[in-house]
């Protein structure tokens, strides 16, 4: 009898962890009325391991100091359409999106534009002994003091088919900034971002990998 009900605990234990939850988003309800939330840190809040938030095209903000905390979540946060439709927005007053609870390269961010962000390390993305995967993201009119675009701290993100423009830093990293980090980036494009040093991207004790991508018209007024 201890062997049957052993085995059943472990089929239970199984079936609740095998299958992932999709969670929906809609700003206003227009593209799809029947949305779980209307925010994007509502559903991430619910979500767990595995789960998949899918994001309608809208305008998505907040009145914290962050629009999106990833909590540490293994989950894909996706569009679902593109970023040119669907817009993470600071206005002018917070970071974009939190990585900073050791988000692993099972915490996927997916074709968002975020525009407009701000905070003293990464406007657009913080991301704070965290690894997660961002792909296909705008990162576009963000300011920070280090990582205009992205700040990475003891981070190992991997970045890919982004574009960063028209973002600043007051001191390094317009893009990007990286400290004791190991990023991978592949398919970014660097356009029109400044910085004191290190226009498009700013590398400090780090060790990146760099694949094909592009920078251009970038300034800094001291170096790099």
């Amino acid at each position: 009898m201890l062997k049957i009900q052993s085995f059943l605990i472990l089929i239970l234990s199984m079936s609740t962890h095998s299958f992932a939850t999709t969670w929906t988003v809609d700003d206003d309800g227009v593209d799809f009325p029947d949305a779980d939330f209307d925010n994007i840190q509502d559903a991430i809040d619910v979500a767990v391991d595995g789960d998949i938030v899918n994001v309608y095209p809208g305008t998505y903000t907040s009145i914290d100091t962050q629009v999106v905390n990833m909590l540490g979540k293994e989950i894909f946060l996706q569009s679902v359409i593109d970023a040119s439709e669907t817009i993470i927005d600071g206005e002018g007053t917070r970071t974009g999106i939190y990585c900073n609870s050791g988000e692993t390269l099972k915490t996927v961010i997916s074709r968002f534009t975020i525009t407009n962000c701000t905070g003293n390390a990464g406007g657009g993305v913080y991301c704070w002994q965290a690894d997660p995967i961002i792909s296909e993201c705008v990162f576009y009119g963000n300011q920070a003091s280090n990582g205009g675009g992205i700040s990475c701290g003891l981070s190992n993100p991997q970045i890919s088919s982004c574009s960063f423009v028209g973002n600043t830093a007051s001191d390094y990293g317009g893009g990007i900034h990286c400290y004791s980090s190991s990023p991978a980036l592949s398919n970014c494009s660097f356009e029109y971002n400044t910085a004191t040093r290190g226009a498009g991207i700013f590398f400090s004790l780090s060790n990146p990998l760099l694949a094909d991508c592009y920078f251009l018209s970038n300034s800094a007024s001291h170096s790099g």
